[in-house]
């Protein structure tokens, strides 16, 4: 998801490849743009997902993935996995 001009719009091969997910895009959770987050967040495939991550634009995907890249290393998956597995 990005916002353009004030408005959420779909981005992406996962969701536009899916009418349906298309329309209840309006009933999801929309959470702030996190690729770390987005690893390792659980999905099921059967259903549509209940949240999605959302972008304030295009600046910000390139922001946040260049950033995302630039300070990975071999420990991130794991700190990743275990802080998405904490009790929030």
């Amino acid at each position: 998801m990005v916002r353009e001009h004030g408005e959420v719009r779909t981005y992406g091969a996962g969701l536009l490849s899916s009418y349906g997910e298309i329309q209840q895009v309006e009933r999801a959770e929309l959470r702030p743009l996190d690729v770390g987050r987005m690893g390792v967040q659980t999905y099921d495939i059967t259903h549509y997902q209940p949240v999605l991550f959302c972008a304030e634009g295009f600046g910000e995907i390139e922001d946040v993935i260049g950033t995302f890249f630039a300070d990975v290393d071999d420990d991130t998956v794991t700190r990743l996995l275990h802080d998405a597995s904490a009790p929030a």
